[in-house]
């Protein structure tokens, strides 16, 4: 069973443009932008999302403050995904969604989301001397 990597960021913030400006100015490509948030798209085929804390279309807060709201992690297959799903309802309710996934909270009081994805290799080039941040 294999947990690949992060599939998406769901985060509820405070001032979406501020977000957003932060990860336009990161090198995020933002493929939607609108008044109650904004979604980038990552070269893995990952995603981050920021919608306003109040979005009732964001899971419940685990803590009381802007943040992050779930996380969806890839698994590379469904026979993963269904021994994964065995394993971690033996201690918490695991609800089964569509398009191959499970969530449950985890034991931070994360909403989270485990769902069949292939993410996209990305083999980058850049090394220490093309950072802006190495010395």
């Amino acid at each position: 069973m294999s947990i690949t990597g992060i599939l998406s960021v769901d985060y509820g913030v405070n001032d979406v443009e501020v977000c957003a400006r932060f990860y336009r100015d990161f090198g995020l490509k933002e493929i939607f932008s609108g008044p109650h948030g904004s979604d980038f798209s990552l070269p893995d085929g990952s995603s981050v999302r920021l919608r306003r804390a109040d979005d009732h279309s964001l899971p419940t807060p685990f803590e009381d403050a802007p943040g992050i709201r779930q996380v969806t992690w890839a698994v590379d297959s469904k026979e993963s995904l269904r021994k994964l799903s065995t394993s971690i309802s033996t201690d918490r309710e695991v609800a089964l969604l569509e398009n191959d996934a499970i969530s449950f909270v985890d034991d931070a009081g994360l909403p989270t989301v485990l769902q069949v994805a292939q993410l996209i290799p990305v083999n980058s080039p850049a090394g220490p001397s093309q950072c802006a941040w190495a010395c």
